[in-house]
């Protein structure tokens, strides 16, 4: 896609930051161009069902796409993907929602990653996101394979809200608890996302084991636990000292 495939559609170009444009049109028009950035997170396939559900309970959703323009990846969605997987089933359900987009036509993937961490100041952004030269894409790959193998065992214990009660946790929440960890192991030669997942099994079976302490067997939540045998998150706060002392 090009500058001038969507002139007509522009509104303005911003003027305190002239490297944005602003335009309004249907999402028909630009889907064929636009994918993922891919230094992007994998997208929340439960967030994207709850906006789906809420857009037809309410017939209304904020769709507002950032995009950018890489030589090498061509147009990219670097903030909205979730909004941008909505409107792609709902334009597969015949439904072409109007939408407003800002888009950076020349750019850096620094100027992206600038500019994403502005926008996402005040929503939960995993850190290997954040400070995505400190990870490679094979360690954030990784980190989501395991992030999804929590998520096929253990999804009544997976919440959207970015706030969610114990037992539950949100993705990206538990992605920042897995990296932290893994920043936290001392000793070099076992600081591997594998010693992670040892960690988390350990401290799953210590909480498991003294889960009395922790919540009143009365209560709901430890059925659910109980009955999942994850329990991880009974406590509100992860308690990082804990987990790594069974290194």
């Amino acid at each position: 896609m090009k500058k001038e495939d969507i002139e007509k559609y522009i509104l303005e170009s911003g003027k305190d930051y002239p490297k944005y444009n602003y335009y309004r049109l249907n999402y028909s028009i630009i889907e064929p161009y636009v994918k993922n950035w891919s230094k992007n997170r994998i997208q929340c396939d439960l967030r994207i069902q709850e906006m789906i559900n809420n857009y037809y309970i309410d017939n209304h959703l904020d769709f507002h796409l950032h995009l950018a323009f890489l030589q090498d990846e061509k147009m990219v969605c670097y903030d909205g993907n979730h909004r941008m997987q909505v409107l792609n089933q709902l334009l597969k359900e015949g439904i072409d929602n109007i939408i407003n987009i800002t888009v950076i036509w020349e750019c850096s993937n620094d100027d992206i990653y600038k500019d994403f961490k502005n926008l996402n100041k005040q929503s939960i952004v995993p850190n290997m996101y954040i400070e995505n030269a400190k990870y490679s894409d094979k360690f954030k790959k990784d980190v989501d394979n395991i992030i999804e193998k929590y998520k096929n065992k253990y999804n009544k214990h997976f919440k959207s809200s970015n706030n969610p009660k114990p037992p539950h946790i949100q993705t990206d929440l538990f992605k920042n608890i897995i990296t932290r960890l893994y920043d936290d192991i001392p000793d070099i030669n076992k600081k591997t996302l594998e010693t992670v997942e040892e960690l988390l099994k350990k401290y799953n079976l210590f909480l498991k084991e003294n889960a009395d302490d922790y919540i009143d067997p009365k209560k709901k939540y430890f059925d659910k636990c109980y009955e999942s045998d994850l329990w991880l998150f009974i406590k509100k706060d992860f308690d990082f000292q804990k987990c790594l002392s069974f290194l």
